[in-house]
């Protein structure tokens, strides 16, 4: 069963059984949602997409226990997070994502609707995943007898952030994007082994430059 974004439960009756998958547009809506019914009952697994953005950057290695950034985003990301593990103890898992992707939806759509990307530094990682790659790790998550509470939901290799948008302005025949300061702490590295191990042994979607090329084929 997936939740939708209310905040009151009370006409709603859930089988102890249920398997209960918690994907909600931004951490304090899941938080919401997360405070709004008694789930103490509910004994079938649980599973919280949350965000790669719980990650502080620049680190040098990005693992499922690396500390969580500073930024008011992350911060909100880890009290949701925090609430789900104290919620559901067991039997459950947080899927950290990176940015969702289809033939219709991403970074690269945003870029065509805004004309231009947002300014930021060109080295900051811009971690993808494809929406049916990421049902397919769900999927997996009901399914396997054992799970890890967490795991890095990414698709590497990665591009930067200069990588993804220079290749996407010249798709769209945009002027090459601005850039802020660089990050200069060279290759982040995340650990996403488990992950594919686990939930994604052969994802569908492996190169970012797809996220690229199904939208620019989708519009013509």
């Amino acid at each position: 069963m997936g939740v939708a974004p209310v905040c009151k439960f009370s006409d709603i009756s859930f089988s102890t059984s249920t398997d209960v998958l918690f994907s909600l547009p931004g951490s304090q809506v899941q938080k919401t949602c997360l405070e709004s019914y008694d789930w103490k009952n509910i004994s079938g697994r649980k599973i919280l997409i949350s965000s790669i953005g719980y990650y502080g950057i620049p680190q040098k290695d990005i693992q499922i226990e690396s500390p969580k950034g500073i930024s008011p985003h992350a911060e909100n990301i880890s009290q949701t997070e925090e609430l789900f593990a104290h919620l559901f103890p067991k039997n459950s898992s947080i899927l950290c994502t990176g940015g969702l992707y289809s033939e219709l939806k991403g970074p690269f759509a945003a870029l065509e609707g805004k004309k231009q990307p947002p300014i930021g530094p060109p080295d900051r990682p811009l971690t993808l995943i494809h929406y049916w790659d990421l049902a397919t790790a769900v999927s997996n998550v009901f399914q396997k007898p054992e799970i890890d509470p967490k795991y890095l939901s990414i698709v590497l290799p990665y591009p930067t952030r200069k990588e993804f948008y220079e290749l996407a302005c010249s798709k769209l025949n945009l002027p090459s994007p601005k850039y802020s300061k660089p990050l200069d702490c060279g290759k982040i590295q995340y650990e996403n082994q488990s992950f594919i191990k686990d939930l994604l042994p052969n994802p569908k979607y492996p190169d970012w430059r797809t996220s690229i090329e199904l939208y620019s084929l989708k519009r013509h």
